[in-house]
C-alpha cells in the first residue's frame, strides 16, 4: 500500500484526480482505482467528493497528516545514504514490441535524445506478448490502432514480410517453383502476435499482377511443426532447421544483396505490417520531442540504419 499512499498525499495536495494522474504519469481511472483499493484496505471512506469539490473525511485527514511529510522524508533519507545520487526531474517510458523495427530504428535514436536532455530518464520495456493495452507507459509501438481517452495512434509504416532460405537450403532441396509447390518444403510457422495463436491461412499477393492467393498453412504445408511470431527469430530458426522462413523486406534486402539470404517466390508479398505510433494525449514538452524524434527515425529506410 506504500504506492497508494504516496499517491493518496498527492490527490489531497493537487485536489484533483486529473493533476495527480499527470504529476504521476498514470490515467485518471487508476488513480481512483488506487484510492478505492486504499480504502477497501483502511476501511473507510478517505474522500467525500461531490460534483465539484473534494474533501477529507476524518479518516483521510488522519492518515495524511501522519503520511504528509512521506516524499521529503524518503528522499532526505535517500540524499544522506547516496549524496551524489543522480536526480532525474522526468522520465519517459516506451513500450516497444520485440522486432527489428524496433531495434534498428527506435534504439539508435535514443541516445540523441538523452545527450540533448540528460536531466529525463527513459524506460524501455520490450514486448512480444500483447501487453500494451495492460502496462503505463507514455510512447509506444503497436502493430494495431489504439484510440482510447488516454492514448492516441498514428500509422508510421508498413513492412512487406516475404519468403527466404539461405544458401545451403537450394543445395539440398532446391527452391520452390510454385506456391503449390511450398507443400513440398519446410517452413517456419506464423504465431499471431496479438494472440499467439497459430496463423491457419495467408493470403499471398503477387506485387506485379495484384493477383491474391489464399493459402492454408496448416493443410497444404505438412512440415510447420516450428512456429514463432517475430520475423527476426523466424530469420534464425530457418538458417538452423532446415526451413524457409517469412522476413521484412526492408531488413531481409541487404542480406540478399551479400548473398546471405535467398528470396523465395519473390514476385509475393506475405502480407504488409503496420506499425502505429502510440502516444499519450497529455505528453509534456520532453514527450513531445521524443515523438517527433522517434516518427523521424521511423520514417528512414529500414536496411541502412540496421547494423548486422
Amino acid at each position: 500500500m506504500f504506492n497508494h499512499i504516496v499517491m493518496f498525499t498527492h490527490l489531497v495536495e493537487t485536489n484533483s484526480f486529473k493533476h495527480t494522474a499527470e504529476l504521476l504519469r498514470m490515467s485518471q481511472s487508476t488513480v481512483s482505482r488506487k484510492l478505492a483499493e486504499l480504502e477497501n484496505y483502511i476501511g473507510e471512506k478517505l474522500l467525500l467528493r461531490d460534483t465539484r469539490n473534494i474533501s477529507l473525511s476524518a479518516a483521510g485527514l488522519l492518515l495524511y497528516n501522519k503520511f504528509k511529510n512521506l516524499n521529503l522524508d524518503l528522499e532526505t533519507s535517500i540524499r544522506e545514504i547516496h549524496p551524489n545520487i543522480k536526480e532525474y526531474n522526468n522520465q519517459l517510458t516506451l513500450c516497444l514490441y520485440n522486432n527489428v523495427i524496433a531495434y534498428g530504428l527506435i534504439c539508435p535514436c535514443l541516445q540523441t535524445f538523452s545527450k540533448m536532455h540528460p536531466e529525463v530518464a527513459l524506460n524501455i520495456i520490450f514486448y512480444s506478448v500483447d501487453i500494451i493495452h495492460r502496462t503505463n507507459y507514455d510512447i509506444g509501438l503497436s502493430y494495431e490502432i489504439i484510440d482510447s481517452e488516454e492514448y492516441s495512434s498514428h500509422l508510421i509504416r508498413s513492412d512487406s514480410l516475404k519468403l527466404y532460405c539461405v544458401p545451403s537450403y537450394i543445395k539440398s532441396k532446391q527452391i520452390p517453383s510454385s506456391i503449390e509447390d511450398l507443400q513440398n518444403h519446410n517452413l517456419i510457422g506464423i504465431l499471431d502476435s496479438l494472440n499467439l495463436n497459430p496463423i491457419e491461412q495467408i493470403r499471398l499477393t503477387n506485387k506485379y499482377t495484384k493477383e491474391q492467393i489464399l493459402f492454408d498453412i496448416l493443410f497444404d504445408i505438412k512440415n510447420t511443426k516450428i512456429r514463432t511470431n517475430l520475423a527476426y527469430c523466424a530469420e534464425n530458426i530457418g538458417k538452423y532447421s532446415d526451413s524457409i522462413f517469412f522476413h521484412y523486406e526492408s531488413y531481409a534486402e541487404k542480406e540478399v544483396l551479400q548473398g546471405n539470404l535467398i528470396p523465395v517466390l519473390p514476385e509475393y508479398e506475405l502480407k504488409d505490417t503496420p506499425v502505429y505510433l502510440v502516444n499519450k494525449r497529455n505528453l509534456d514538452e520532453h514527450g513531445l520531442e521524443l515523438t517527433n524524434i522517434l516518427v523521424s527515425s521511423l520514417k528512414k529506410d529500414l536496411r541502412r540504419n540496421f547494423k548486422l
